[in-house]
């Protein structure tokens, strides 16, 4: 069977980093190993991990001695990892207890170098479970790398794809030595997969909602999104080998980061009007073309509406 090793990244998690640590615990077939990566983290992660490591020998600690991101930590978890598969686990998330054993079914059966399942959104103040992240409806589908850009993205049919979390064939990343960017701490999952993508790599998403994805307003994240950053880091790929001859690939890069930069504004301007700040709203009128447009059109349904 193949062997899959789970990395959560951990930054002042304390408070909830144990129900990740025992959603991974709890499988039916249980994973190679846990690697907990302690961020620096300035509360008692670092008791708290300990402890449960001193519990668990899967579970496996390791203490960074600066803060570095995510990425950092992420990256220090795909150096020491043993298991032939890496699973990505957000410390604020969790997954449901058949998460291991259907990808390494999904493994055996379709031969793929990546795997992601699809994800429900998950309420921790009530305890449950919301909708479903992805809409499709055959059980394990393809994704060419076309597919993944178009898809990752606000303003899609669906669903982001850049919030699936990746089990990757670990050999594949080191073959092409690549990890995650220690530059970006919002946005990293889709970068990373996206590089890989583009050395054809086999994606298969199954449609099974296996990962819990807690809601951002649960106040658990850590992260605070920088739209503007995401928007060109994307467009920073288009200088990559594999993409500066690929005029689709090109378009569809592109069209992410307008989009990116169109939620950034769309926020910022509620924002704005909510709070009633006129000389902000022009300021940003005269300089971001995106938050002129929405605005535009904001004015435009409050005039039909009247």
């Amino acid at each position: 069977m193949p062997t899959i090793s789970i990395i959560i990244a951990a930054y002042n998690a304390a408070a909830f980093i144990d129900r990740a640590i025992q959603s991974a615990l709890n499988q039916s077939v249980l994973p190679h190993e846990i690697i907990v990566v302690n961020d620096a983290s300035t509360d008692h992660t670092a008791t708290v991990l300990d402890a449960i490591a001193a519990e668990h020998s899967r579970v496996k600690v390791h203490h960074l001695a600066t803060n570095g991101g995510p990425s950092a930590a992420r990256n220090k978890g795909l150096q020491v990892a043993s298991g032939e598969w890496v699973a990505v686990l957000d410390a604020d998330d969790a997954i449901a207890e058949t998460f291991v054993a259907t990808v390494t079914e999904a493994i055996t059966t379709h031969q793929p170098d990546i795997v992601a399942t699809n994800f429900y959104w998950f309420d921790v103040a009530r305890n449950t479970h919301l909708e479903k992240g992805l809409n499709q409806t055959e059980n394990a589908t393809t994704v060419s790398k076309y597919q993944f850009v178009n898809g990752a993205r606000p303003y899609s049919q669906e669903a982001d794809y850049g919030l699936l979390k990746p089990v990757f064939r670990l050999t594949l990343l080191r073959e092409h030595n690549l990890q995650y960017s220690t530059t970006i701490r919002h946005g990293e999952d889709f970068m990373l997969l996206a590089q890989v993508l583009f050395f054809d790599a086999r994606f298969v998403v199954l449609n099974a909602p296996l990962y819990l994805y807690t809601t951002r307003d649960s106040g658990l994240s850590q992260t605070i999104p920088n739209y503007p950053k995401m928007a060109q880091d994307t467009l920073g790929l288009l200088a990559l080998p594999s993409v500066k001859n690929d005029q689709k690939l090109i378009a569809l890069l592109k069209l992410r980061a307008k989009s990116l930069r169109r939620l950034n504004a769309q926020i910022l301007f509620n924002r704005h009007i909510g709070r009633r700040e006129l000389g902000t709203i022009g300021h940003h009128l005269l300089r971001d073309g995106e938050y002129r447009q929405y605005a535009f059109k904001y004015a435009a349904k409050k005039l039909l509406r009247r």
